[in-house]
Protein backbone atom coordinates (compact mmCIF):
# COMPACT_ATOMS: atom_id res chain seq x y z
CA UNK A 1 0.00 0.00 0.00
CA UNK A 2 3.01 2.40 0.66
CA UNK A 3 3.95 1.83 -2.86
CA UNK A 4 0.84 3.53 -4.08
CA UNK A 5 -0.17 7.39 -4.33
CA UNK A 6 -2.84 8.01 -2.32
CA UNK A 7 -5.80 8.81 -4.26
CA UNK A 8 -9.06 11.22 -2.59
CA UNK A 9 -12.74 10.38 -3.56
CA UNK A 10 -14.73 13.11 -3.23
CA UNK A 11 -18.61 12.39 -2.43
CA UNK A 12 -20.86 15.04 -1.98
CA UNK A 13 -24.30 14.66 -0.82
CA UNK A 14 -27.50 16.22 -0.38
CA UNK A 15 -30.80 14.31 0.24
CA UNK A 16 -29.65 11.37 -1.84
CA UNK A 17 -30.55 8.35 0.93
CA UNK A 18 -32.31 6.65 -1.31
CA UNK A 19 -29.40 5.39 -3.30
CA UNK A 20 -26.27 6.52 -1.11
CA UNK A 21 -25.44 3.20 0.54
CA UNK A 22 -24.74 1.45 -2.60
CA UNK A 23 -22.59 3.92 -4.38
CA UNK A 24 -20.88 3.86 -0.98
CA UNK A 25 -20.13 0.39 -1.17
CA UNK A 26 -18.51 0.60 -4.76
CA UNK A 27 -15.90 2.92 -3.34
CA UNK A 28 -15.30 0.88 -0.36
CA UNK A 29 -14.40 -2.05 -2.32
CA UNK A 30 -12.34 -0.92 -4.54
CA UNK A 31 -9.49 -3.11 -5.35
CA UNK A 32 -7.06 0.17 -5.17
CA UNK A 33 -6.72 0.16 -1.26
CA UNK A 34 -4.25 3.34 -0.79
CA UNK A 35 -7.20 5.90 -0.36
CA UNK A 36 -9.16 8.37 1.55
CA UNK A 37 -13.35 9.20 1.20
CA UNK A 38 -13.69 12.75 1.79
CA UNK A 39 -17.49 13.32 2.43
CA UNK A 40 -19.33 16.35 2.44
CA UNK A 41 -22.48 16.98 3.06
CA UNK A 42 -24.59 19.97 1.94
CA UNK A 43 -27.20 20.61 4.86
CA UNK A 44 -28.91 17.15 4.21
CA UNK A 45 -32.71 17.03 5.50
CA UNK A 46 -33.07 12.98 4.68
CA UNK A 47 -31.04 10.12 6.46
CA UNK A 48 -27.77 11.33 3.77
CA UNK A 49 -25.81 12.51 7.24
CA UNK A 50 -27.07 9.49 9.14
CA UNK A 51 -25.72 7.01 6.53
CA UNK A 52 -22.36 8.71 6.33
CA UNK A 53 -22.07 8.76 10.23
CA UNK A 54 -22.70 4.89 9.99
CA UNK A 55 -20.34 3.88 7.42
CA UNK A 56 -17.56 6.35 8.36
CA UNK A 57 -17.24 4.39 12.20
CA UNK A 58 -16.54 0.89 10.25
CA UNK A 59 -13.99 2.42 7.99
CA UNK A 60 -11.05 4.87 8.81
CA UNK A 61 -10.40 6.47 5.37
CA UNK A 62 -13.40 7.81 5.79
CA UNK A 63 -13.48 11.85 6.55
CA UNK A 64 -17.08 13.22 6.75
CA UNK A 65 -17.68 16.73 6.93
CA UNK A 66 -21.25 18.38 6.85
CA UNK A 67 -22.59 22.13 6.54
CA UNK A 68 -24.41 23.97 8.37
CA UNK A 69 -25.20 26.27 5.73
CA UNK A 70 -26.65 24.53 2.44
CA UNK A 71 -23.59 25.72 -0.60
CA UNK A 72 -25.19 24.33 -3.47
CA UNK A 73 -23.82 21.64 -5.75
CA UNK A 74 -20.62 23.42 -7.13
CA UNK A 75 -19.53 25.17 -4.10
CA UNK A 76 -19.91 21.73 -1.77
CA UNK A 77 -17.50 19.92 -4.68
CA UNK A 78 -15.47 22.82 -4.35
CA UNK A 79 -15.07 22.21 -0.65
CA UNK A 80 -14.73 18.66 -0.80
CA UNK A 81 -11.38 18.62 -3.15
CA UNK A 82 -9.93 21.07 -1.34
CA UNK A 83 -10.26 19.36 1.85
CA UNK A 84 -8.79 16.26 0.13
CA UNK A 85 -5.26 15.43 0.76
CA UNK A 86 -4.08 12.50 -2.18
CA UNK A 87 -2.30 13.56 -4.99
CA UNK A 88 -5.03 12.32 -7.12
CA UNK A 89 -8.80 13.14 -6.86
CA UNK A 90 -11.55 10.88 -7.99
CA UNK A 91 -15.35 12.76 -8.30
CA UNK A 92 -17.78 10.28 -6.86
CA UNK A 93 -21.54 11.35 -7.10
CA UNK A 94 -24.08 9.89 -4.53
CA UNK A 95 -25.58 7.82 -6.23
CA UNK A 96 -23.76 6.08 -9.11
CA UNK A 97 -22.24 2.26 -9.36
CA UNK A 98 -18.77 1.91 -9.15
CA UNK A 99 -17.27 -0.91 -11.60
CA UNK A 100 -15.00 -2.42 -8.07
CA UNK A 101 -11.50 -1.98 -10.07
CA UNK A 102 -12.56 1.26 -11.50
CA UNK A 103 -9.35 3.40 -9.45
CA UNK A 104 -7.08 0.58 -10.25
CA UNK A 105 -7.55 0.78 -13.95
CA UNK A 106 -7.85 4.27 -14.36
CA UNK A 107 -4.18 4.90 -12.75
CA UNK A 108 -2.39 1.88 -14.69
CA UNK A 109 -3.68 2.78 -17.74
CA UNK A 110 -2.93 6.78 -16.57
CA UNK A 111 -1.94 8.87 -20.45
CA UNK A 112 1.69 10.59 -19.54
CA UNK A 113 1.09 14.22 -19.65
CA UNK A 114 -2.28 14.44 -18.74
CA UNK A 115 -3.27 16.23 -15.59
CA UNK A 116 -7.51 15.32 -16.20
CA UNK A 117 -8.73 11.49 -17.08
CA UNK A 118 -11.97 10.26 -17.48
CA UNK A 119 -13.05 7.09 -18.13
CA UNK A 120 -16.58 5.74 -20.07
CA UNK A 121 -19.59 5.65 -18.30
CA UNK A 122 -23.12 4.25 -18.93
CA UNK A 123 -26.70 5.98 -18.32
CA UNK A 124 -29.17 3.56 -16.24
CA UNK A 125 -32.70 4.04 -14.95
CA UNK A 126 -33.89 1.51 -12.59
CA UNK A 127 -32.06 -0.15 -9.24
CA UNK A 128 -28.94 -1.34 -10.94
CA UNK A 129 -26.53 -1.20 -14.17
CA UNK A 130 -28.64 -4.26 -15.16
CA UNK A 131 -31.91 -2.22 -15.52
CA UNK A 132 -33.41 -1.51 -18.98
CA UNK A 133 -32.68 1.97 -20.76
CA UNK A 134 -28.85 1.80 -20.84
CA UNK A 135 -27.15 4.72 -23.47
CA UNK A 136 -23.19 4.13 -22.67
CA UNK A 137 -21.54 7.69 -23.54
CA UNK A 138 -19.03 7.16 -25.91
CA UNK A 139 -17.58 10.14 -28.08
CA UNK A 140 -14.26 11.02 -26.60
CA UNK A 141 -12.11 13.84 -26.55
CA UNK A 142 -8.19 13.97 -25.53
CA UNK A 143 -5.97 16.63 -25.51
CA UNK A 144 -4.99 20.10 -25.06
CA UNK A 145 -8.13 21.88 -27.02
CA UNK A 146 -10.73 23.72 -24.81
CA UNK A 147 -12.37 25.01 -27.80
CA UNK A 148 -13.78 21.88 -28.61
CA UNK A 149 -15.75 21.29 -25.27
CA UNK A 150 -17.88 23.46 -25.69
CA UNK A 151 -20.50 22.71 -27.55
CA UNK A 152 -20.90 19.58 -26.66
CA UNK A 153 -18.68 17.70 -24.02
CA UNK A 154 -17.96 13.79 -23.27
CA UNK A 155 -16.23 14.71 -20.20
CA UNK A 156 -18.66 14.06 -16.88
CA UNK A 157 -17.96 14.59 -13.34
CA UNK A 158 -18.84 11.16 -12.55
CA UNK A 159 -16.25 8.94 -14.51
CA UNK A 160 -13.27 11.63 -14.08
CA UNK A 161 -10.03 11.70 -11.75
CA UNK A 162 -7.33 14.43 -11.69
CA UNK A 163 -3.99 15.49 -10.10
CA UNK A 164 -4.38 17.80 -6.98
CA UNK A 165 -1.88 20.03 -8.46
CA UNK A 166 -4.97 21.18 -11.05
CA UNK A 167 -6.22 23.00 -8.71
CA UNK A 168 -3.67 25.28 -8.51
CA UNK A 169 -5.06 26.87 -12.04
CA UNK A 170 -9.08 25.83 -11.61
CA UNK A 171 -9.76 27.19 -7.96
CA UNK A 172 -12.14 29.07 -7.31
CA UNK A 173 -14.96 27.26 -9.73
CA UNK A 174 -16.53 29.67 -11.37
CA UNK A 175 -20.49 29.88 -10.07
CA UNK A 176 -22.11 29.69 -13.25
CA UNK A 177 -20.85 26.61 -14.99
CA UNK A 178 -20.43 23.06 -13.73
CA UNK A 179 -17.11 22.05 -11.96
CA UNK A 180 -16.50 19.37 -14.27
CA UNK A 181 -17.00 21.30 -17.37
CA UNK A 182 -14.32 24.13 -15.80
CA UNK A 183 -12.34 21.56 -14.44
CA UNK A 184 -11.65 19.95 -18.01
CA UNK A 185 -11.31 23.03 -20.34
CA UNK A 186 -8.30 24.13 -17.45
CA UNK A 187 -6.91 20.80 -17.57
CA UNK A 188 -7.18 21.27 -21.41
CA UNK A 189 -5.58 25.15 -21.37
CA UNK A 190 -2.82 24.07 -18.85
CA UNK A 191 -2.37 20.59 -19.61
CA UNK A 192 -4.26 17.67 -21.69
CA UNK A 193 -7.25 15.71 -20.79
CA UNK A 194 -7.04 12.27 -21.61
CA UNK A 195 -9.47 9.72 -22.13
CA UNK A 196 -9.38 5.58 -20.83
CA UNK A 197 -11.80 3.64 -22.93
CA UNK A 198 -12.87 1.24 -20.41
CA UNK A 199 -16.39 1.11 -18.62
CA UNK A 200 -15.94 1.75 -15.27
CA UNK A 201 -18.72 4.21 -13.61
CA UNK A 202 -22.61 3.41 -14.22
CA UNK A 203 -24.70 6.51 -13.97
CA UNK A 204 -27.85 6.27 -12.43
CA UNK A 205 -30.29 8.90 -13.69
CA UNK A 206 -33.60 9.98 -12.17
CA UNK A 207 -35.63 12.62 -11.18
CA UNK A 208 -33.43 14.43 -8.97
CA UNK A 209 -30.46 14.43 -11.09
CA UNK A 210 -32.18 15.02 -14.62
CA UNK A 211 -32.75 18.77 -13.47
CA UNK A 212 -28.84 19.10 -13.31
CA UNK A 213 -28.44 17.64 -16.90
CA UNK A 214 -31.40 20.50 -17.74
CA UNK A 215 -29.16 23.37 -16.55
CA UNK A 216 -26.32 21.71 -18.42
CA UNK A 217 -28.07 23.26 -21.63
CA UNK A 218 -28.59 26.37 -19.72
CA UNK A 219 -25.29 27.03 -19.60
CA UNK A 220 -23.37 27.87 -22.85
CA UNK A 221 -23.50 31.39 -22.47
CA UNK A 222 -21.37 31.20 -19.47
CA UNK A 223 -19.41 28.65 -20.88
CA UNK A 224 -18.38 30.50 -23.66
CA UNK A 225 -17.40 33.64 -21.52
CA UNK A 226 -15.34 31.36 -19.69
CA UNK A 227 -13.89 30.07 -22.83
CA UNK A 228 -13.16 33.91 -23.76
CA UNK A 229 -11.32 34.56 -20.55
CA UNK A 230 -9.03 31.34 -21.08
CA UNK A 231 -7.95 32.34 -23.61
CA UNK A 232 -7.19 36.10 -22.91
Amino acid sequence: MSDQPLVSIAVCTYNGAAFLLQQLQTIFQQTYKNLEIVIVDDASTDDSADIVRGVAAQDKRVRFFQNENNLGFNKNFEKAVTLCRGEYIAISDQDDVWELNKIEVMMKQWPAGCDFVYSLSEDFSGEGPTARHKKVRTRLYEGNEPQKLYFESPIHGHASMFRTSLLAHALPFPATVFYDWWLSVIASSVSKVGCIPELLTHHRVHPNNSSRDLVRIEQKDERNEQLRQQRK
